[in-house]
């Protein structure tokens, strides 16, 4: 799996091609099913609506293949001492 809950993830594809949901950023939320076909499918929210089949929602759900985690340190974590300026 490309993704993982709590991760900003980007859209890299979608059911139309070009998707017009392309470059946007998502949080992912958690798993929803794991497609015998497809593979496995997110719920995401977008501080946005995006486009979906069923017209524009700020909650989804998006194949893991269409998607790409943003790196980075995550949002939730905590500033430890090592990375404080010294005293």
């Amino acid at each position: 799996m490309n993704c993982k809950p709590g991760d900003l993830a980007s859209i890299v594809g979608g059911l139309s091609n070009p998707s017009p949901n392309i470059g946007r950023v998502v949080e992912v939320i958690r798993l929803e099913v794991v497609d015998a076909v497809i593979g496995p499918v997110w719920n995401c929210k977008s501080s946005q609506p995006l486009q979906t089949v069923h017209g524009l929602k700020d909650d989804f759900h998006v194949r893991d293949a269409w998607l790409r985690p943003i790196g980075g340190v995550p949002i939730h974590d905590e500033v430890t001492e090592d990375l404080q300026e010294p005293a």
